[in-house]
């Protein structure tokens, strides 16, 4: 099942949608197509996110806290788990298991907080089990937990296009996800083909570059925030990405920048 930056949040706080026309440079044609605005989703530098969770199995919630924490060791920025329940009713990030569907999504950086406090789920992880190997659960936890601390889909970077091996078949995309995930076409604009920008208006000049390291990353094929993508969704049935299971050396330098230990 395909990850979500979940809906709500792209319609919630601090990220907006803009409908653009654009031109495909392979056809010289002109599309509609959703650009993320994206505003200060940043979560504060040294900040220590509490992280409880709604339902779950002891190794579940152990799992999530082992390896979530892979991003706290390369940012100014720290996580703190309630694995037993025991703890505060507010969190910052709250964690649920629902299976239905077996969907993993999540909010996107601080707009987790707003759901958590409200007793909400910020974040599924509806395919973490045990009978999953363990890189797959790596790598959904990591995913997921990068669209918490505010990174955005790899996919959707601006940046994209420079590379050969990411120019979608803008219908084929359409039809796969239709086919395979149920998703209308506005919902796969929003988590596929929508590039990501940042609204400007929400965000100060000292914050730019931090943003843009979250936001608009230079493009990496080796990001765990990468869906993968089979050559038949690209034009010319040629290219597609690859899986990742783990933080790329790209990854760990952006979130670092993003969360510096001096500003």
């Amino acid at each position: 099942m395909a990850c979500l930056a979940y809906g709500n949040s792209i319609d919630g706080p601090g990220v907006t949608t803009e409908n653009q026309i654009k031109t495909n440079p392979a056809t010289q044609s002109t599309y509609n197509n959703y650009v993320l605005k994206v505003g200060n989703i940043r979560w504060n530098d040294g900040e220590t996110l509490h992280v409880g969770f709604r339902g779950g199995t002891p190794w579940q919630r152990q799992t999530v806290a082992s390896i979530a924490v892979q991003w706290t060791y390369h940012a100014n920025i720290s996580f703190r788990f309630d694995t037993d329940g025991k703890g505060q009713e507010r969190y910052d990030i709250l964690v649920s298991f629902d299976t239905t569907n077996k969907a993993s999504w999540s909010k996107i950086g601080n707009t987790s907080r707003d759901s958590a406090a409200a007793g909400s789920p910020s974040m599924n992880l509806g395919d973490l089990n045990q009978f999953n190997n363990d890189a797959y659960n790596q790598r959904t936890i990591l995913h997921e937990f990068g669209h918490a601390l505010g990174r955005k889909h790899m996919h959707q970077s601006p940046w994209r296009e420079e590379h050969p091996s990411v120019a979608f078949d803008r219908e084929k995309v359409y039809a796969h996800y239709y086919q395979n995930q149920g998703w209308d076409r506005n919902k796969v604009d929003l988590n596929i083909l929508a590039e990501a920008d940042l609204d400007w208006t929400q965000i100060t000049e000292r914050m730019r570059m931090r943003m843009m390291d979250l936001v608009m990353p230079k493009f990496d094929m080796q990001s765990i925030m990468m869906y993968p993508f089979d050559a038949s969704l690209m034009l010319g049935g040629q290219g597609g990405t690859q899986r990742n299971f783990e933080l790329s050396a790209w990854d760990k330098y952006a979130i670092s920048k993003a969360y510096p230990y001096h500003p």
